[in-house]
Parts: structure tokens; sequence; C-alpha cells
């Protein structure tokens, strides 16, 4: 599909893969089924690759544990704030807002994401957003990357970032 005949472009000079018009080849990402969360509880393990600014960890951290205060269009403030080129996506992340998803229902207890990201630039961004949303870093390591812990409420989100630079 799409995403190939992206790359297959790029290979042969096409498009600038460094070019913000390029992702228009490749597409948005349809939207997550929200319905595939309802019935946790305790424990939910998510994995991001190629998590660029973070808007699928924003989303399901609305989704699954609200009281940690974060949804799409907050971190996108957040990111307009540090400066980001391109804040809001390409696909316009930011106006996504599933926090209305659970209601007033309370968040799992724990989540536990791990974000992985090449682009140094991006990671920057990464650590800078969870620094402002009250994330701390741990002690825990992982091999490649570090860890950082939030807890609000009945509600804990530990992210381990995976770096190519680590």
């Amino acid at each position: 599909g799409q995403f190939w005949n992206a790359l297959r472009h790029a290979e042969i000079g096409l498009v600038d893969p460094e070019s913000w018009e390029s992702a228009s080849i490749l597409g948005c990402p349809e939207s997550l089924d929200s319905s595939i969360f309802a019935d946790a509880r305790d424990f939910v393990r998510v994995v991001h690759v190629g998590a660029n600014k973070g808007y699928g960890l924003a989303r399901q951290l609305s989704l699954l544990a609200p009281d940690l205060g974060i949804t799409n269009q907050r971190w996108g403030d957040v990111l307009s704030g540090l400066g980001a080129r391109h804040a809001c996506g390409w696909c316009r992340d930011c106006l996504d807002d599933a926090d209305t998803f659970r209601g007033n229902q309370s968040g799992v207890e724990v989540v536990e994401a791990h974000l992985v990201e090449p682009l140094s630039s991006n990671v920057a961004l990464l650590r800078s957003v969870l620094k402002i949303f009250g994330f701390f870093p741990s002690k825990e390591t992982t091999t490649r990357g570090e860890v950082w812990v939030k807890e609000v409420g009945g509600s804990r989100a530990v992210v381990h970032l995976h770096t190519v630079e680590a």
C-alpha cells in the first residue's frame, strides 16, 4: 500500500524522505478501537515502535489512566510550548481527545508503556514532555534506555523510553 509506495518513491528520489509533505503519502493511522481496553483493570502493557512525538502514549494514558490528566490536546499544547516543529502532527493528533471513553470509571492500576524512538530530536521532546507532565526518572534501567514513572490517585504509569542513543 501507501507505505511501500512512499518508500519506493523515496528510494528513486521522487519524494524527499525528510520533507514534511512526504508524510501525506503515508496517510494517517486508523483510530484505535478503544473498546479493547474496556475491561482493563489491573495492568496494561502497550508498545509504540516509532513513538514519534508520543501522541499514541497520550491517547492511551487518557483512556487507561484518566487520573494522570493527560490528553492529546494537553500533550500537543506542551509540545507547542517547547517549540516542537509540527507539534500537532500531520494527522492532527493534538485534536484527538478520547478522554471521555472511560467516563467516570477509574483507570487501571498500572499502565506500562514501551516507547521505541530512533530520532534523537523526538527522544529529547519525549523526555521534556514527560518531565512537564510530572513523570520522574526511575532508578530502574533498561538495556536500551530509561524509565519514567508517574503516580496519581489509583493509577501508575511506567514509561520505558528505548532509544538508539542509549
